[in-house]
């Protein structure tokens, strides 16, 4: 199996999270596999066969090419044979400013891109296409989203300001706190988040501080009390209650250190 991270052009760090590829070599095993949120939207391309992939109670078949807006909890994925994969992840702004979609619409969704982005990505998906195995691949994905940079289709700055606050803050930053900070009011923060980021500002904390016991366990050993607070919890029981919410498990029975999709998209 290859779990392989990338990271973008310099210039592009502020539209591009990072770039990811999963292949399973030619392993045709079935497995189904968990995903949990992580706050960055997604390209995805898959150049093996198809997945399935069930996001609310039923599983139903993946296209090739799919665009994830913000997930609010864990779903599932399950191969159908040998795969191979390739996403962009994407800065929580990229798909309003570069291309105008409303992230509100593509909350809890992962769609066929073509559907929703009126033909925006058919060259990319040519360029990928042509040698998805190929380590230049990242390469073209870059001088692609370099063009695509170029011309900003919506105002995002004061979006990108408060989202500034909840990074440097580990998502423990109040609402209120990021509004004054970039000069409205919070319902106009509500309102910003909703349509370039597609969560509430308090939701997307939610997340990003939930992501930070994933930065956290690599560097200690689970001393469950200390972690809940170092990763911006009020108690325990609070970090309990917040990571049972997002991968449906307890954190005493989570396989932190185990191969597989999840953990690979949390870990730094």
């Amino acid at each position: 199996m290859i779990y392989e991270k990338r990271d973008p052009a310099p210039h592009l760090r502020q539209v591009i999270k990072g770039y990811w590829r999963v292949d399973s070599e030619g392993d045709k095993t079935i497995a189904t596999q968990k995903i949990i949120p992580d706050g960055y939207p997604e390209i995805i391309f898959h150049y093996g066969s198809h997945f399935e992939i069930c996001l609310y109670e039923t599983w139903q078949s993946q296209t090739s090419h799919l665009l994830a807006g913000q997930i609010k909890k864990h779903f599932f994925l399950r191969n159908t044979g040998a795969y191979g994969m390739i996403g962009v992840k994407l800065m929580p702004t990229t798909l309003a400013k570069l291309f105008g979609l409303s992230m509100h619409a593509l909350t809890d969704k992962v769609v066929n891109f073509h559907k929703v982005a009126n033909g925006k990505f058919l060259e990319l998906e040519s360029i990928v296409s042509q040698s998805p195995e190929s380590s230049q691949v990242f390469e073209r994905i870059d001088s692609w989203f370099s063009s695509a940079s170029t011309e900003y289709k919506n105002d995002t700055s004061r979006v990108e300001q408060a989202l500034q606050g909840v990074f440097e803050s580990g998502g423990t930053r109040q609402v209120g706190e990021l509004a004054v900070g970039v000069g409205i009011s919070e319902r106009q923060l509500e309102r910003l988040f909703q349509q370039h980021v597609g969560l509430s500002p308090k939701y997307y904390s939610r997340i990003i501080r939930f992501n930070k016991i994933f930065d956290l366990m690599q560097n200690q050993d689970p001393a469950w009390v200390q972690l809940a607070l170092d990763s911006g919890h009020f108690d325990q029981s609070h970090f309990i209650r917040n990571f049972k919410a997002f991968t449906g498990e307890e954190p005493t029975g989570y396989l932190f250190n185990e191969e597989n999709m999840a953990n690979f998209f949390l870990h730094k």
